[in-house]
């Protein structure tokens, strides 16, 4: 009885250790890349300044307003508070409303380097799916202009 015991509490503390070592893991693969704004707590403005790519403020909304609809319709298909078809994408509606919560709540220290993670783990899953997107379609225009050259030589 006392062996089970010792063996249920190390299987919990090696579980524990595990996940904080991939908690840290993800805090650190980002950790170089975000911006410290002048203090905290930190306004919208300067998170989307600070960390959210983009020539000008709309391009930065827009970026920021994708990252959200992704994030809010992951968030409710993990969470199981909606069926299926309603998880695949959170309305407009809702990201309107977090944009304006996050416009009028001043970013924690804490709440800011969260959410740029979120946001940097989310831009490098886009930016490696529009590059594979990029790439089979340079691959089908490839094989399209080689098929006419072929069709072109032999006619």
């Amino acid at each position: 009885m006392l062996w089970e015991a010792c063996h249920r509490h190390l299987e919990t503390e090696i579980n524990t250790q595990t996940k904080n070592a991939l908690k840290n893991e993800d805090e650190l693969e980002f950790s170089g890349q975000i911006a410290r704004p002048e203090s905290f707590p930190a306004s919208f403005a300067d998170f989307e300044r600070l960390v959210v790519p983009g020539k000008t403020e709309t391009d930065r909304r827009a970026t920021y307003r994708d990252f959200l609809r992704e994030h809010l319709a992951e968030n409710k298909h993990t969470s199981g508070s909606a069926s299926d078809n309603d998880a695949l994408e959170a309305t407009w509606d809702e990201v309107s409303v977090e944009v304006a919560r996050n416009s009028l709540e001043p970013f924690s220290e804490h709440f800011y380097y969260h959410r740029a993670r979120q946001f940097l783990k989310w831009k490098k899953g886009r930016d490696k799916r529009m590059n594979l997107e990029r790439a089979s379609k340079g691959g089908a225009a490839m094989k399209a202009k080689a098929e006419a050259q072929k069709a072109t030589q032999r006619g």
